[in-house]
């Protein structure tokens, strides 16, 4: 640069320097200037080449001139001066339209491209369409190869316009032309990316417009040309397979839709790249969506338990994508769409720990739902409520958000047996609740998880088996592969009918599709220990239980009670008991089983600490283990403390509380060791309490 202005000076002071020599200079320091993106310069130096060039009648000039607008416009375009820009470049077109020099009309195929980028930055759609219109229709006939390659990326840019400016039959024309002209182009990058996008946005328009078998093979067309560039695994290929997803789903055919999008997700899910990630993350998004709408409610909770775990950042950016693609619009799919994604956005942020910015984005969500009556909104309003209450704890604003989701459809069967779950669990409002799942099953009489959900609620509130059973069996025979269901009726033909070998194929059957589902797990360990006496196995089971789930507190009490009583090692049973209660220091069995384990053990101290933790947190329903823990006392605790022991554990026998099976061997034998003289007593006690 410093070279080029030297020059540029002893030009100007020589008279002997022609004047189409001191304006090359100058054109080269003004491409000097705009190549360091020195934009304000760039702007200055053409100002000052075409001042100069006014005056000159050298041809050579012209094509000078014709650069020097060009690149003034691109210079004003960088400083946002899009007006000036569009001004500067009109004025190239109309000073030099007519031309026949190949060099000028380059520039004039250039600025029309330019010009339409500039309507573009304005949010001008349809003059950013004349323009490229004007492209196409000055240079269609072009030889130049960098013209006619510009003449078909504007093809492609015309339909984009008419596409979004709502003018769909010519679009899709437009799109279909484009394609056809550049199909086979593999080796132009660019184009190749177009065609592929291209492609992607006529079979969104076919699927608009209810031709969805066409659209599908207007996707499978482009995958088999992928496959042939060479380009499977690449985020072109994923964006068509994950359309392809989409449009399956669309026709039903859910099975086909997730067998794509596991290929896809098997492909790149060990890349690193932020964009790849985030297209796995979007086929994790899908596939949730198409297994919950086939009612595979369990498999699309494992789906986003791999979300979350791995996935949750990559996700977030992708539902940012969607909400700044969404926001403003007024169309009704497009807020039903938003509100969707919004939603997903707060699970998100909550599987994340960001529960502020979760309640963030929930007001959100609720200001934007608050005078929409559309009935699609209610299965967001009922997700949202479920997240409320189940994740953040919020029951009162739960409660508002279901009410809310039952006004917008009051025969949608998902929010009617989520509300009825909430009611149930929650509430303690068994009456209402059961009007609800009686609702959800009659608006929707084949959802599979549904019919569970109401059998379960019949078992464990109603006592009502037969129809319970009778609902099991509905259930899977709809949904045979539905894990959550077939365990549940396993556990069910366990505790009532006592049907265990029924019982236990149904736990290999559901084990087998879900083999990391933890409640599945824990719950045939306990059926493998207390009902076949498999000690090897459900020590496994729950090895498997706690790696599928660290966090379930349940299985880490069953599986610490398991290592002391069957598998003689208390140590690692205190270990799991510690994991436990750093979870939740309020579960009083979990408590007041590290009680038993602490006297076992003559940590007597410890353990009246942790059974008086275990009586604070004990429920109306628990007799049982208040029961137990008095045992426990005045078995072998203070004998200050025996007598009121001995008392209220009388009490609770007389008014019929029991414990059975409950092993109370280890308690016995150190009582009897440091006092013999008691051991009638307490066996008497003992084989009252843990009777049937």
């Amino acid at each position: 640069m410093v070279l080029l202005d030297e020059a540029l000076t002893l030009a100007r002071a020589s008279d002997e320097v022609a004047p189409i020599a001191v304006i090359g200079a100058l054109a080269s320091r003004a491409y000097e200037l705009v190549k360091l993106g020195l934009w304000q310069r760039a702007a200055s130096g053409c100002d000052e080449l075409l001042d100069l060039i006014s005056g000159v009648r050298d041809r050579r000039a012209r094509r000078y001139e014709a650069w020097a607008l060009l690149q003034k416009a691109r210079a004003l375009s960088a400083l946002e001066q899009d007006e000036s820009a569009i001004a500067v470049l009109k004025l190239l077109l109309d000073q030099y339209g007519a031309t026949r020099n190949q060099t000028i009309r380059r520039y004039l195929s250039v600025a029309l491209e330019r010009e339409a980028d500039a309507y573009r930055g304005l949010g001008s759609t349809t003059r950013e369409l004349n323009a490229w219109q004007q492209l196409t229709s000055r240079f269609g006939r072009s030889t130049d190869p960098d013209v006619a390659r510009r003449v078909l990326f504007a093809r492609y840019r015309q339909a984009v316009c008419l596409d979004e400016l709502g003018s769909e039959a010519k679009a899709l024309r437009r799109y279909r032309e484009f394609a056809e002209r550049v199909k086979g182009m593999t080796d132009d990058a660019l184009l190749f990316e177009r065609w592929v996008s291209a492609s992607l946005r006529s079979a969104g328009l076919l699927a608009r417009r209810g031709a969805k078998l066409e659209a599908l093979t207007v996707l499978e067309a482009a995958l088999a040309e992928l496959d042939g560039a060479g380009e499977t695994g690449t985020e072109n290929w994923a964006n068509v397979m994950g359309a392809r997803a989409s449009v399956l789903w669309a026709l039903r055919r859910g099975v086909e839709a997730v067998v794509v999008l596991d290929s896809l997700i098997d492909r790149l899910e060990a890349a690193s790249e932020p964009e790849m990630r985030k297209l796995v993350a979007k086929a994790l998004l899908e596939k949730t969506a198409i297994l919950a709408g086939m009612g595979r409610h369990t498999q699309a909770e494992h789906v986003l338990a791999q979300l979350d775990r791995d996935f949750a950042e990559p996700a977030l950016a992708a539902v940012d994508d969607g909400i700044a693609q969404l926001t403003g619009t007024t169309d009704p799919v497009g807020r039903v769409d938003l509100a969707k994604t919004l939603f997903t956005k707060a699970r998100i942020l909550h599987a994340l720990g960001r529960d502020d910015e979760c309640r963030a984005i929930g007001e959100r969500l609720a200001a934007q739902l608050e005078h929409d009556d559309n009935p699609e909104l209610a299965v967001v309003l009922g997700g949202y409520a479920g997240l409320l209450s189940t994740m953040l704890g919020e029951h009162d604003r739960a409660e508002s958000f279901y009410e809310r989701a039952l006004r917008a459809d009051p025969t949608n069967a998902c929010g009617l047996n989520d509300y009825a779950t909430f009611l149930t669990d929650v509430r303690g409002d068994h009456d209402r609740a059961q009007e609800l799942y009686e609702r959800a099953i009659t608006a929707d009489p084949t959802n599979a998880s549904f019919l569970g959900n109401y059998a379960t609620f019949l078992t464990d509130v109603r006592g009502d088996h037969d129809r319970a059973q009778g609902l099991y069996e509905r259930a899977i025979t709809l949904a045979p592969t539905d894990a959550n269901n077939l365990g549940n009726y396993a556990t069910f033909l366990t505790d009532v009918r006592g049907d265990h070998d029924r019982a236990q194929e149904l736990y290999e059957r559901a084990i087998a599709l879900a083999a990391t589902d933890a409640n599945t797990l824990r719950n045939y360990a306990i059926f493998v220990s207390d009902v076949r006496g498999d000690y090897g196995l459900a020590d496994e089971l729950y090895a498997r239980t706690i790696a599928a789930d660290p966090t379930n507190t349940a299985a880490l009490n069953n599986y610490a009670n398991l290592l002391i009583d069957n598998r003689g090692d208390p140590a690692r049973a205190q270990e799991l008991f510690d994991r436990a209660i750093a979870l939740d220091p309020t579960d009083a069995t979990i408590l007041g089983n590290y009680a038993r384990l602490l006297f076992e053990q003559h940590d007597d101290a410890q353990a009246i600490s942790y059974a008086q933790r275990a009586f604070e947190n004990a429920g109306d329903d628990d007799d049982d283990l208040r029961a137990e823990l008095f045992m426990y006392v005045y078995a072998v605790g203070p004998p200050t403390a025996r007598a009121n022991a001995e008392a209220n554990l009388r009490a609770l026998l007389k008014s019929g509380v029991r414990s059975p099976g409950w092993d109370l061997s280890r308690i016995l034998a150190r009582a009897h060791a440091e006092d013999s003289g008691r051991s009638q007593g307490l066996q008497e006690l003992a084989a009252a309490l843990t009777s049937e």
